[in-house]
């Protein structure tokens, strides 16, 4: 698992790929957003928990 990892970190340095992943990222990002969009309390906890993984990530 962890050697799926570090190829993916190592994709991250590639433009070519880099961008597409981020892309793909970003639009599956929002679906989850929309989802939840019909509930504010719900809403919250997706925004919230999004910005953990990406305080985390950046650790």
């Amino acid at each position: 698992m962890f050697e799926a990892l570090e190829k993916l970190k190592g994709a991250m340095h590639r433009p070519g790929l880099k961008y597409p992943l981020i892309a793909i990222a970003s639009v599956l990002w929002l679906v989850g957003l929309v989802d939840q969009i019909s509930d504010p309390m719900q809403l919250a906890k997706y925004v919230g928990l999004s910005a953990l993984i990406a305080a985390v990530m950046w650790v």
